[in-house]
């Protein structure tokens, strides 16, 4: 099977994931190279992981002491 695009391969990995078969399972039934799926899924996650950043304050903050 040959797959085109990236929303294509975002439909298949949700496919994989919402059919309960491991990767390895999923792709044999569905006649995918596994080492495409994987390296297809790591590209999709890295793309996604950029906007997952946050600004984080480099500022002290106080935090308040308790005494026992």
């Amino acid at each position: 099977m040959i797959i085109r695009g990236k929303e294509k391969w975002k439909e298949v990995i949700e496919a994989q994931k919402q059919s309960g078969l491991t990767i390895k399972k999923y792709c044999n039934d569905n006649p995918i190279c596994i080492s495409s799926f994987y390296k297809q899924k790591a590209l999709i996650l890295d793309e996604e992981n950029i906007f997952c950043f946050q600004t984080a304050s480099m500022e002290p903050k106080q935090v308040e002491r308790r005494t026992a």
